[in-house]
């Protein structure tokens, strides 16, 4: 498996201008939040309308979000919802918006099924962590349900689910082109895990200190 790496700045600019303005593409996002911030794709997906995006995200207060900003492309769809291995629900926890006022709503993108990682990225929340109970399904639910069979690009950010999700994509069957995903809240067990399952799907891997980009080099 090729192998690189990339600062985190050159990520930023290599990721979109890689996904190209292709009109038909087929984007999902998978812990989109509120599908602006700190999403790479945010003004490419803006700019290509056109696109079928799928933004999947948990948190009641993103998603309302992500409705009010985003709802208006002509070729979203929005699932409300968490991904995980079986259909029920999930525990989620995030950061009360009230104990930190200068940040506000914007706090949630540290939401994540494990308070541990919310702590470990905002220490400053002990005590004022709160748990969600959310819809849960597996990724290929969530994705036949709304009508997509391969994406062309999958976006992972779920704050330290990013291999659980990873494991529930058919990269026999319904890989995409270019996939990324953040390793810098996994452990290295589970990093060496991903990786060596890229390697045996085709994947060329760009790292960077908090994300990996994956390029399918055999289609």
């Amino acid at each position: 498996m090729s192998f690189a790496t990339l600062s985190q700045w050159d990520f930023m600019e290599l990721y979109p201008a890689l996904v190209g303005d292709n009109p038909n593409l087929v984007v999902v996002k998978v812990g989109a939040n509120d599908g602006i911030v700190s999403d790479p794709l945010a003004t490419a997906t803006v700019q290509n309308a056109g696109w079928t995006v799928l933004f999947i995200e948990p948190n009641p207060s993103s998603f309302g979000r992500l409705k009010q900003s985003l709802g208006w492309l002509p070729n979203a769809r929005f699932a409300h919802v968490a991904v995980a291995p079986y259909e029920g629900t999930l525990t989620l926890y995030d950061v009360d918006p009230e104990a930190f006022p200068e940040v506000g709503a914007w706090i949630d993108v540290l939401t994540s099924s494990s308070k541990e990682t919310v702590l470990g990225n905002c220490p400053q929340a002990e005590g004022h962590i709160r748990e969600l109970q959310v819809p849960c399904k597996p990724l290929g639910a969530i994705l036949a349900e709304h009508g997509i069979e391969r994406p062309d690009v999958l976006q992972i950010d779920t704050e330290g689910m990013d291999w659980q999700v990873l494991q529930m994509v058919d990269l026999d069957v319904n890989w995409p082109s270019i996939l990324t995903f953040e390793h810098h809240l996994i452990s290295d067990e589970d990093y060496l895990k991903a990786r060596e399952l890229l390697e045996r799907h085709h994947y060329a891997v760009i790292e960077t200190e908090h994300d990996v980009l994956a390029l399918r080099i055999k289609q």
